[in-house]
């Protein structure tokens, strides 16, 4: 999104006196797993800044509030949510997810040199994803930022 600032000001300018706005965004910056996939993850990132997307917007999310017109006195939660996969069938989502992802990315000849990866190897990439998702107990997590306001009543 190019104005994060001016889409959170529309939404505030839509939002009803007494309404509530909720608004999550993930934190790319935040993502971990067990075991390890730093290659997963780095390609992740800079394919993500390559594409125009702020990692660590979640993280912003408040800040962005405020500057859009929100006041502190309207925040009702600022709190991190979860989302922790480890169950089988989730991992073999996240699997097959991340594989089509990075398969369709390496089709774009311009994005991976604009992003930095294209010595990266995508073999190494879903050979990760692949050991990663045999692993008894392995488990991944993408964090995300929710900020609950409440606009004021008249």
């Amino acid at each position: 999104m190019p104005n994060q600032i001016q889409v959170v000001e529309n939404l505030r300018n839509a939002c009803k006196p007494g309404g509530t706005l909720s608004m999550a965004e993930g934190d790319a910056e935040l993502f971990l797993s067990w075991p390890p996939m730093p290659s997963m993850f780095s390609a992740f990132s800079s394919l993500g800044a390559g594409k125009g997307a702020d990692l660590s917007i979640g993280r912003k999310l408040l800040a962005y509030s405020i500057e859009a017109g929100f006041r502190m006195d309207d925040v009702r939660q600022v709190v991190m949510g979860e989302s922790i996969s480890y169950r089988p069938q989730e991992k073999a989502g996240v699997l097959r997810g991340f594989s089509e992802m990075f398969r369709d990315l390496w089709l774009d000849a311009e994005l991976l040199p604009r992003a930095g990866v294209s010595d990266v190897d995508l073999d190494t990439i879903l050979r990760e994803l692949e050991d990663w998702s045999r692993v008894e107990g392995a488990m991944i997590s993408f964090p995300s930022v929710i900020v609950t306001m409440e606009m004021a009543r008249l």
